[in-house]
């Protein structure tokens, strides 16, 4: 025995060291910037630390418009981020507010973007990442909505007739 602190490597199936970051786990952004054509534009890291989830975003490659045959509207510099859960009824989404996203400068028209922050544990009448079935990234205001919509099944019928965000993970 010794006043030393325990020192104890978990080993994975491939013999590989576990450590904090082993518990990270990732989801694909995707976003349409043209009719029928669903792009990947990042990734979405999170982790569950003690009680509250870390999350970070890293979009890339975006586009500065998206586009039709005939109508073009600009990707806005800021987005919103919210969580997506189903509400009671089925037919729509309760939103919950995570934070606003902006992108960086345009090189060779492209943007990218980064975004982090920890989401508390669940409050009253709050529910939790775990119950959220997509977090989506909006505009800020109506005027700069997409130009689709997103015509999904699996989607409360009432979302399908409404713009389409300008990205989204499903969770």
């Amino acid at each position: 025995m010794d006043n030393q602190p325990n020192n104890i490597d978990t080993r994975s199936s491939n013999n590989y060291t576990q450590n904090s970051l082993s518990k990270i786990q990732t989801r694909d952004i995707f976003g349409a910037i043209s009719p029928n054509q669903v792009t990947i534009f990042g990734q979405f890291y999170f982790k569950i630390v003690d009680n509250h989830t870390e999350i970070l975003i890293k979009l890339n490659n975006i586009p500065e418009n998206v586009k039709t045959d005939n109508q073009s509207k600009p990707i806005p510099n800021q987005l919103k981020i919210s969580a997506a859960t189903r509400a009671i009824d089925g037919l729509n989404y309760e939103y919950i507010s995570l934070g606003t996203i902006n992108m960086d400068e345009p090189i060779n028209n492209l943007k990218s973007a980064t975004f982090s922050t920890t989401i508390d544990p669940i409050e009253l009448n709050k529910p939790a990442l775990a119950s959220a079935e997509r977090i989506v990234f909006e505009p800020l205001n109506d005027s700069e909505a997409n130009i689709f919509k997103d015509s999904n099944p699996d989607l409360p019928i009432n979302v399908r007739e409404k713009p389409a965000p300008y990205f989204w993970i499903v969770l």
